[in-house]
């Protein structure tokens, strides 16, 4: 429908985010909205793929509308990436067993998937080992879903964690 309507997928628009912070606006499309997140990204290609469109000829359009930092290689190499399998959308979240707060899945800005399309979108090398803070990222992420699948919330998980390392320092 959207296609029919907008005669195409490339045409940008103005977006305006609140993200934690003052109100930002900024330039957008459709291609490039669908890159934010690994569910949306497979369903985009998904649905792109069921309309017949000439994928090539659309990420042209797209870097000739908008390029974003893309080039046209890059973004077809996104799109014909399909090593990474698509997320599932947003886990409504529950409340915490110890404060009782309610709580969201822990990895729902999806930091892998961001860090494989601007690894794609710089032209890196997607083996290339995770660098310090990538790391401390991941093992901090991996260290916390022990707690999630537990049904603790981040906030006390971080507090038990300091609990812990006090300890340790205590003997």
């Amino acid at each position: 429908m959207l296609v029919e309507v907008a005669g195409g997928l490339c045409f940008d628009y103005h977006e305006c985010r609140l993200d934690y912070g003052p109100l930002v606006y900024f330039t957008t499309s459709p291609v490039l909205m669908a890159t934010r997140y690994s569910w949306s990204f497979s369903t985009f290609r998904a649905a792109v793929q069921t309309t017949g469109i000439d994928i090539e000829e659309l990420m042209r359009s797209q870097i000739e509308l908008l390029s974003d930092g893309w080039t046209f290689e890059r973004l077809l190499s996104l799109y014909n990436d399909h090593s990474e399998k698509g997320g599932t959308m947003l886990w409504p979240g529950e409340a915490c067993r110890l404060c009782k707060e309610w709580f969201r899945q822990p990895d729902r800005d999806e930091v892998s998937w961001k860090r494989r399309v601007n690894r794609i979108k710089a032209g890196m090398d997607l083996e290339v080992p995770l660098n310090e803070e990538e790391e401390r990222s991941r093992e901090e992420l991996e260290a916390y879903l022990i707690d999630f699948h537990k049904g603790i919330c981040r906030q006390c998980h971080e507090k038990n964690k300091k609990k812990q390392s006090r300890w340790t320092l205590l003997g």
